[in-house]
């Protein structure tokens, strides 16, 4: 049936490909914030948002391998990675809110990027069902 690898319309795999585009556009600027920001953290922190940052672009790497190639053994791989970026990003952001004076915007982005990996992984999950 054709409308059954359909998610309101819109095809999975095109969302799961929109998502990644998205998460690569989010991790592009994550790192561009941590280049280019003016607050002085200490080494743990950026250390762990790198590590974070990097593990997040391999991850989106396997969606785009998995995809476009139609290797969809290669989903619930990505899965598990996004979910340990995901973690990696939940450490730093609590060492980020641990520290004194932090603004609201990190927070707004730290639930932003709990948004994006639930929903990610629930079309990819999905897309995966539908797909085996």
């Amino acid at each position: 049936m054709p409308f059954k690898k359909k998610l309101r319309c819109v095809s999975l795999r095109g969302a799961s490909l929109f998502l990644c585009y998205v998460n690569l556009f989010t991790q592009a600027f994550d790192t561009l914030y941590i280049t280019f920001t003016e607050y002085k953290f200490c080494l743990r922190i950026y250390l762990i948002w790198y590590l974070s940052t990097t593990w997040h672009v391999i991850s989106e790497l396997i969606l785009l391998y998995a995809v476009f190639g139609l290797n969809n053994h290669l989903m619930p791989l990505h899965m598990v990675t996004n979910l340990l970026g995901l973690i990696l990003q939940m450490i730093n952001h609590m060492m980020l809110a641990s520290l004194p004076n932090m603004n609201h915007e990190m927070v707004y982005y730290a639930f932003y990027e709990i948004f994006l990996a639930i929903v990610t992984n629930v079309v990819n999950l999905r897309y995966y069902h539908l797909e085996k």
